[in-house]
């Protein structure tokens, strides 16, 4: 669950959540806007098919390469 979206820049949110493992808080900007992430959110849809603009650039950079 997403515990606080902020509006960054046009068309960039930045996301605050808690991991259900560790109970850590972390934060990441993100290439989208507050209502995609509310949809994805309450329909449980897979993430790429509601993010199919995050290339695997942006998933590299965000949550590192399956190599590191």
């Amino acid at each position: 669950m997403i515990h606080k979206i902020e509006h960054v820049d046009d068309g960039f949110v930045r996301v605050h959540k808690q991991s259900c493992i560790t109970g850590k808080h972390h934060s990441m900007v993100l290439p989208t806007r507050q209502g995609e992430l509310e949809y994805w959110e309450e329909s449980m849809a897979l993430v790429q098919d509601v993010f199919p603009h995050f290339t695997p650039d942006d998933w590299d950079k965000a949550f590192g390469s399956e190599e590191e």
